[in-house]
């Protein structure tokens, strides 16, 4: 096994040596699980269940059901569906018997050697507790960092104390809080979705049923805490706040949707370094001028938009771009329709936007100063912001030839400008402002680290490479981790296509590729493998560099999932073997061809020409009267067919424990300890309320 020899630590704080290797293994580093055939049954068991009652509720499933407002209560006891039709039942019948062979021939496991070994857990666990040192990821993704329990807190708490930004809060004003969130969501089901009833359970869903004391609303609201920005000299801590539990999170996902697909038709909003990287090679610079890279930096973006100026941004689109779309698509028609639906966007982003509950420690807080940390459709909000002001003077970017390029990533600004000084070229986009946020303007260049690139402007042009941070480990996935050999294979296959994408010119890519081989052996890949895989992939992997992702050759709608994690038992199961078995069986349950087309026969089988299908489709469509002549039911028919003809089988594989879930226990572990110490109590322990003063008990 090879590892890097250290990892970061607080200055001031000794870590031996050899925990500091195993704490280098990297927080993903996935501890192994023996081969466990009871993983596939339950997968197929699981997907049996849901496919059952997907054929049940088939005539009852339109087009407004929406995936993405699914909701899962992991609580509530499964319930079993009825048997389906007799050929649903004889494909999974023949699936079931795939199944069960595949799990009887899984071969007995040899003695290996487990990841717990490789990784000593327990001696780390021991020095960490034993010190009250803190494990986690650092900003930046800069690698493993340890340090001190009580510098951690008092970050965190330094961060708190910004009255400018947070409000300290007593349980019953925290109940109060989170009560006028859940009535304004109430409100918005009673009086916009009566018809939707997808959506307005999907927006209650973080809501507890019973609300009146801290108890009852404790699990949906999460504890902030600090990460250290180790770049910083000294070391600060940077705010992090989970938000997927909070009451106003849905609403948040539902704003990300509905605004997202407007933000990402912005020409000049840059989507990632691959969409950067395209806008860069159609800028060029004129024979014979000067040009210059100015870039820029909005200071603590999400804190510094003022809630009134997100409303306002998100009001523009609604005005212009959501509602004139529901005319569009029909949704509304009259004007009570469009005033009743404008007044629907602007209750739910005014949701979206209130203010967060979050603990730490034995406190409470709200966020009332900006948009709030950790939600889902804050970077949307954000960019809507950005979107609002850049609109106002973007003619004059359009108009001025000396303006080669403007382009934003969020917070950070981009700009490319033809001048013979800097001074001059500072000028020229001195009137580049996002409304009442502050921005911080670099000195202009010839070359500039912007994302994940290097970008250079010299006599030959534009030109960019990666850009690595200081301070960065460059972890990966050792190859000691138990992820799957496929896995590792993809982390590196998308390595190599990141690497093609950040880098102008391909004698650059292929020194970078061999880094990354460097990168990989160093952290333990056989150097044979790791050659084969970069063979496989170098060339093509350059030739698509720049090329748009094409849809993949399935574009139904269907999928059924064999939902399970990693496991070596896995690698047993042919998911097109299992799916062919299952639908040779239901296209036995479609009416004989013959019946249908006549004397031209075409036989059902899940690999016939794509001609065949749509003859033999097209024909079933056609004949409704004689299925029902037949004894069929027409909608069983329609659903087998798509069924067969529109849908794929997939495995879908979650993580199993990793060196980041030990790690985080150990964490909470030493917070508990501190509190023990101080004699106080988590917002989150059934005592806390009676710990607290008597004037702050709940009604």
């Amino acid at each position: 096994m090879r590892f890097r020899g250290s990892i970061h630590v607080q200055p001031g704080v000794v870590v031996p040596e050899p925990i500091q290797h195993d704490l280098s293994a990297s927080l993903k580093f996935m501890f192994e699980t023996k081969i466990d055939g009871s993983l596939i049954l339950n997968a197929y068991d699981d997907l049996k269940r849901r496919i059952r009652w997907r054929w049940l509720l088939s005539d009852q499933i339109d087009n407004e059901y929406d995936p993405d407002y699914e909701v899962i209560d992991k609580d509530k006891e499964i319930k079993l569906p009825p048997m389906a039709s007799r050929h649903i039942e004889n494909g999974l019948a023949s699936g079931q018997e795939y199944i069960t062979q595949v799990v009887n021939s899984i071969p007995e496991q040899k003695q290996k050697q487990l990841s717990h070994k490789i990784v000593d857990v327990k001696r780390a666990r021991e020095f960490l507790v034993t010190n009250n040192l803190i494990v986690t990821n650092t900003d930046k993704n800069l690698g493993v960092a340890v340090f001190q329990r009580d510098w951690i807190i008092n970050q965190t708490l330094t961060i708190l104390e910004d009255v400018d930004t947070y409000t300290a809060l007593s349980p019953r004003e925290a109940v109060h809080h989170l009560n006028y969130i859940a009535r304004h969501i109430e409100e918005l089901q009673a009086n916009h979705l009566h018809d939707e009833k997808q959506l307005s359970t999907f927006l209650s869903h973080c809501i507890p049923s019973k609300r009146d004391t801290w108890e009852d609303w404790a699990k949906f609201v999460p504890e902030m805490y600090a990460i250290p920005k180790i770049h910083k000299n000294p070391w600060k801590g940077r705010p992090i706040c989970p938000g997927y539990s909070l009451p106003q999170n849905p609403a948040s996902k539902v704003l990300s949707k509905m605004v997202r697909p407007f933000i990402d038709q912005v020409p000049w909003i840059i989507q990632g370094s691959k969409d950067f990287v395209r806008k860069l090679n159609d800028v060029k610079i004129p024979v014979g001028e000067k040009a210059w890279i100015i870039s820029a930096d909005v200071v603590a973006f999400y804190p510094s938009i003022p809630n009134e100026g997100a409303l306002s941004a998100l009001d523009w689109i609604i005005t212009n771009i959501l509602v004139p779309s529901d005319l569009e698509q029909g949704i509304v028609n009259s004007l009570d329709q469009i005033n009743l639906r404008t007044d629907f966007y602007r209750n739910l982003f005014k949701i979206a936007l209130m203010e967060p509950v979050m603990t730490f420690l034995d406190k409470m807080f709200t966020q009332h100063k900006g948009i709030p940390m950790g939600t889902a459709g804050s970077p949307d909000v954000a960019n809507a912001y950005g979107y609002y002001h850049e609109r106002m003077w973007m003619s004059r970017v359009e108009q001025d030839e000396s303006i080669l390029f403007y382009g934003r990533y969020l917070d950070d600004i981009h700009s490319i400008v033809t001048a013979p000084t800097a001074e001059e070229a500072k000028a020229k986009v001195s009137f580049i402002n996002l409304g009442d946020v502050q921005l911080l303007w670099e000195e202009p260049s010839s070359t500039v680290n912007f994302l994940d690139l290097t970008v250079t402007i010299d006599e030959n042009g534009i030109s960019h490479k990666p850009f690595t941070k200081n301070m960065s480990h460059r972890e990966r996935i050792p190859w000691s981790s138990a992820h799957p050999k496929d896995v590792k294979k993809g982390t590196f296959a998308s390595e190599i296509s990141r690497l093609a994408t950040l880098c102008s010119h391909k004698e650059t890519y292929l020194h970078q590729c061999k880094e990354a081989v460097n990168l990989y052996i160093g952290r333990g890949y056989p150097p044979a493998i790791v050659n084969s895989w970069l063979k496989e992939q170098v060339e093509k992997r350059w030739e698509d560099r720049l090329a748009e992702r094409k849809p993949g050759k399935y574009d139904g709608s269907t999928l059924f999932t064999l939902k399970t994690f990693f496991n070596d038992a896995w690698k047993y199961v042919n998911v097109h073997e299992l799916e062919t078995k299952i639908k040779t069986e239901w296209v036995a349950g479609l009416p004989p061809s013959s019946s249908i087309l006549g004397k031209r026969k075409v036989g059902f089988t899940p690999d016939m020409s794509a001609k065949k299908r749509k003859t033999t489709k097209d024909a079933l469509h056609r004949s409704t009267a004689q299925l029902q002549a037949l004894g069929y039911k027409v909608d069983e028919v329609k659903t087998t067919w798509s069924w067969f003809d529109h849908s794929k089988f997939l495995i879908s594989r979650k993580r199993n424990k990793q060196l980041w879930d030990v790690t985080r226990t150990w964490n909470r572990q030493i917070y508990s300890n501190y509190l023990l110490e101080t004699n106080k109590f988590s917002p989150t322990d059934p005592l806390y309320v009676t710990s607290i003063d008597e004037d702050h008990v709940l009604d």
